[in-house]
Formats: structure tokens, C-alpha cells, sequence
């Protein structure tokens, strides 16, 4: 898995089927991103694009949450993953893509990918760390609160 820009963006304009268990309920969140505005951010615990991301996010989730269910996904262990998120004191949502379905239905070869999603239709899709959380925030289309 590389963690540079690609050269092109995913491909498919639809969720591809697979279980998002979130690690704060234990329940599969899967249908619930196909309702709304939402923002995935798939990550890695050893990419340092990814830590870098993670402030971003923490810092961009106060103009974002009333508009965008924002989600940090991560392809790994569970047990790994619920050990670093303690660690970083990682405080958005955290889903586990069991088996890795949607992430390689995405196609994603490069992290951080950044997939918005509106109403169960991709409309964006992105990669690399944003350089800043006010960035974070343009990319996802919405103006920052003041």
C-alpha cells in the first residue's frame, strides 16, 4: 500500500457491500453511511500521512459534525486498532472493515483515502494528509464555523 498522491481517484460511485463494525458500539454501521453526508477516511496505524491526518480530523470535527458523519476506517486487528485509538486519544468514530470488503472494492492503494459520500452515491474521493484542518474542511465542501 502506498501513501502518496495517486494519479487518479476510485473508480465506482456506489458503496461496495462489506460490515463497518464501529469500535464504540460494536454494530455494524454499514447501512448508516448510505444515509446522509459522510466522510471516510481510511487509515493505517504505521502510515505517517495517517497520523498526521488524525489532528486534522480532531480539529476539523466541530465545523464538520452537524453536516457530515465523519468516520476513521482502519483495515487491521481489531485489537491493534482499538490500542492505538486509546493511545492517539483518537475521539471521532472508528469502523473496522472486517475482512477489508469495501476497502478493496474501493480499489484503494493509497493512503489516506478520503471518500465522500452522499445519500449512498461516492460524489469525491482523495488522498494524502491535508495539509491543515481548514483544508480538511474545504476538500469535504463545507465552510468552516467560526
Amino acid at each position: 500500500m502506498k501513501t502518496s498522491h495517486p494519479p487518479s481517484a476510485v473508480s465506482i460511485s456506489y458503496l461496495p457491500k462489506g460490515k463497518m463494525i464501529n469500535l464504540q458500539t460494536n454494530q455494524d454501521d454499514y447501512e448508516k453511511l448510505k444515509t446522509g453526508k459522510v466522510l471516510l477516511v481510511f487509515l493505517t496505524r504505521g502510515c505517517d500521512a495517517c497520523k498526521k491526518e488524525i489532528p486534522n480530523i480532531t480539529q476539523a470535527l466541530p465545523s464538520l459534525v452537524s453536516k457530515v458523519a465523519v468516520y476513521g476506517v482502519y483495515v487491521e486487528d481489531r485489537s491493534k486498532v482499538e490500542r492505538f485509538v486509546q493511545e492517539n486519544q483518537i475521539e471521532f468514530p472508528v469502523l473496522l472493515d472486517s475482512g477489508g470488503r469495501v476497502f478493496a472494492g474501493l480499489g484503494i492503494s493509497f493512503i489516506p483515502a478520503k471518500v465522500l459520500i452522499e445519500n449512498g452515491t461516492i460524489t469525491r474521493t482523495w488522498f494524502g494528509s491535508s495539509p491543515s484542518k481548514s483544508a480538511l474542511i474545504r476538500d469535504v465542501g463545507e465552510v468552516e464555523s467560526q
